[in-house]
């Protein structure tokens, strides 16, 4: 098997005007073999979400991160390069996904940013969107695509 996501010594620091505040994660290792599940278990605090945010390049302008993370045929990415592969080839399911959307951009204006990060030709994003929202069940998807977060209602089974 190959790996396809390594993580070492990954640690994250938190600084305040300067000041170091807190070191909440040190000496993270572990691999993740083509075709193999990591579940990453932990209280409430130890740092399971603060890893994987490292890991997608997500971490506050607050934060400095050190250590190696390396993905198969990419090695070492810059954050530019992981803003790049961040929707295609990697990934994340945030705790609360219900406040995932930006509450000030319709549904449509944000999966469409989502589309030409991926270089989908802009005649297609529309179509694609609209069977990517029908396949999941959410029948009215032009409705969907045109509302903002807060006002958008699943009808419950």
């Amino acid at each position: 098997m190959s790996t396809v996501l390594k993580v070492s010594n990954l640690e994250v620091d938190f600084r305040a005007n300067g000041v170091l505040t807190n070191s909440p994660l040190r000496g993270i290792n572990f691999e993740i073999e083509s075709g193999k599940t990591l579940g990453i278990v932990g209280e409430t605090g130890c740092g399971k979400t603060l890893t994987a945010t490292a890991i997608m390049g997500l971490l506050p302008s607050t934060a400095t991160q050190r250590g190696e993370i390396e993905f198969t045929d990419h090695g070492h990415v810059s954050p530019d390069d992981l803003a790049l592969l961040r929707g295609s080839e990697i990934t994340m399911i945030f705790q609360n996904p219900a406040s995932a959307f930006n509450p000030v951009f319709t549904i449509g204006a944000q999966l469409t940013f989502v589309a030409q990060r991926r270089n989908i030709a802009r005649a297609k994003i529309e179509p694609l969107l609209v069977s990517r929202l029908q396949s999941v069940g959410l029948k009215d998807s032009k409705r969907v695509l045109g509302s903002y977060p807060h006002r958008f209602r699943v009808q419950r089974f």
